[in-house]
């Protein structure tokens, strides 16, 4: 296995871009060829959500990870903050992230905020976060963090299509930086760059992504 480094800012410590995997297809799943393990000091996690657990993998991916938050960052956390908890308060369906903590692969799923419920005829941001079993991972550097996929749902009801991944990822750095909290726009690199383009096992999904993640401090 070829192993990459990436020397990041103070803050973050050491990056590691670990590998990528394979699997058999499945209905309305997305393909993205950028799909790896990171690894953050002794933490490692995958830089997209996916469709399912079984067979996790490039070809079964869901959206791009475009911001982690760090310090003394929780999931709950960050969707009862006062960025959050106005701003998005619904719900939507459940996608799976990666990780591992040092203490063994885990699976974690999460519904994640949304703006609004579904409609024919409005646009919805979402934006799913993940961390291990309780909740928040830890590293030197980081502190307490958890991390997050972006995206956006359009007439989600009729004649849907789904995406605007940075867009979605700037709208909640706006919001938290609004409340006063420290944000970090494009601090690195996640190795997920995504050209715009159709995905051609999914055409209601549109990829677009510049690849760099988003640090909000809690």
């Amino acid at each position: 296995m070829r192993t990459r480094f990436k020397r990041l800012a103070a803050l973050a410590g050491a990056l590691v871009l670990v590998s990528s995997v394979s699997g058999p297809m499945i209905a309305r799943a997305a393909e993205a060829g950028n799909a790896h393990g990171l690894r953050m000091g002794t933490d490692l996690f995958w830089n997209y959500d996916f469709t399912t657990k079984v067979g996790a993998g490039w070809d079964k991916v869901d959206w791009n990870v475009t911001l982690l938050f760090y310090n003394n960052a929780e999931v709950d956390k960050v969707k009862t903050s006062s960025a959050m908890r106005y701003s998005y308060p619904f719900s939507g369906g459940s996608m799976y992230a990666y990780m591992n903590d040092g203490a063994g692969g885990y699976f974690d799923s999460d519904r994640g905020p949304k703006t609004d419920t579904p409609s024919c005829f409005g646009d919805t941001r979402h934006f799913r976060i993940y961390a291990d079993s309780d909740d928040r991972m830890y590293t030197t550097g980081l502190g307490y963090w958890v991390f997050a996929t972006t995206h956006k749902d359009f007439n989600e009801l009729c004649a849907d299509y789904y995406g605007d991944t940075n867009g979605t990822e700037a709208d909640v750095a706006n919001r938290f930086a609004n409340k006063g909290y420290t944000v970090l726009r494009n601090y690195s690199y996640f190795y997920n760059y995504e050209p715009y383009h159709l995905d051609p096992h999914n055409k209601k999904h549109r990829w677009q992504c510049d690849g760099y993640a988003t640090y909000i401090r809690m």
